[in-house]
């Protein structure tokens, strides 16, 4: 396919090969750089939920009365708002476990590294965001709250990014194949249309009561075909035919033919003429019985092509 496309239209698909793997090199680090993005966000927001929670109840959990209906209040406010589980601890005692209905028998996972971080665990089905902070910023030994609230949105919002990039990825592969596909397809048409340009038609229905058969000549291939069916034809009697047919009708003398197929040879005569022309009509009959006669001889003046005996009685 390559060798049928000019240089320069190779060079411009290898430059495009090379911009579309850069792109998709470039894709790759775009999604990695785009989900770290999203988690980070998504830990910093679960953290300051946490954060706003443990400040709203603090006064309660730190003081000497345990409020513990305005934490089961509160908590259950908080499974309505999409937690799942919420554990808070005062000095080395727990004094809440609670979890979302659905999450009452599930084992969860160890908490995140240190006090105040947050992490994305795959529990099941589920993703979920476990923010552990403490109680009170200036008092870490007071105790801490961890929060598990549902992040399955992030799995879609990560898969948004994968795609994105992968059907941008896709583009600039396709957008080389295509353009490649394109400039083989107008070379391919340019060079038919340049071979249609090159070929000689010698056809009948120029002629009263003709049955349209064409002699076709092309000179920028040397070949020549009659009803579609190619002329066995060597390089002297093919030039021949060509000379004879490019301007039908008109007599060629012998000089003429010579100076036309033997244009680099010294030492032709008459007889090199007669005995192409007796090869030529050999060739020509071979393919249509009588077709050699399309190669008129005019007695004294020399060789004519003969147009009328393209035509065929069916």
């Amino acid at each position: 396919m390559l060798r049928q496309i000019p240089k320069a239209w190779v060079v411009l698909l290898v430059v495009a090969l090379g911009a579309a793997l850069l792109l998709t090199a470039a894709g790759v680090a775009y999604v990695h750089y785009a989900n770290g993005a999203i988690l980070n966000e998504a830990k910093l927001d679960a953290q300051h939920s946490a954060t706003g929670f443990a400040q709203a109840v603090s006064a309660w959990i730190l003081s000497d009365i345990y409020y513990y209906h305005l934490l089961d209040r509160i908590v259950e406010v908080m499974f309505q708002s999409g937690t799942l589980f919420i554990e808070i601890a005062r000095m080395d005692e727990t004094i809440v476990d609670e979890r979302a209905p659905s999450w009452e028998h599930r084992v969860l996972p160890n908490a995140p590294g240190e006090l105040g971080d947050a992490s994305l665990h795959r529990i099941g089905e589920h993703l979920v965001l476990d923010a552990w902070v403490p109680i009170r910023a200036d008092q870490p030994e007071a105790g801490s709250v961890r929060v598990g609230t549902d992040a399955n949105d992030l799995a879609l919002r990560f898969r948004n990014v994968i795609l994105s990039a992968s059907l941008v990825s896709l583009c600039v592969w396709i957008v080389p194949l295509v353009v490649a596909t394109v400039l083989l397809r107008l070379r391919q048409l340019r060079v038919r249309a340049q071979t249609a340009r090159d070929d000689l038609v010698v056809d009948g229905d120029s002629l009263a009561g003709s049955s349209g058969l064409s002699l076709v000549i092309n000179p920028r291939t040397k070949r020549a075909s009659y009803c579609d069916r190619e002329l066995p034809l060597s390089p002297k009697p093919y030039l021949l035919l060509e000379l004879l047919a490019r301007d039908h009708g008109r007599v060629f003398d012998d000089r003429e033919i010579i100076d036309y197929v033997w244009a680099d040879a010294p030492y032709v005569n008459s007889n090199d003429v007669r005995q192409c022309v007796y090869r030529l009509r050999c060739r020509l009959n071979e393919v249509e019985d009588g077709l050699g006669d399309c190669i008129a001889n005019v007695k004294g003046f020399g060789y004519r092509f003969d147009c009328s005996k393209l035509q065929t009685e069916y």
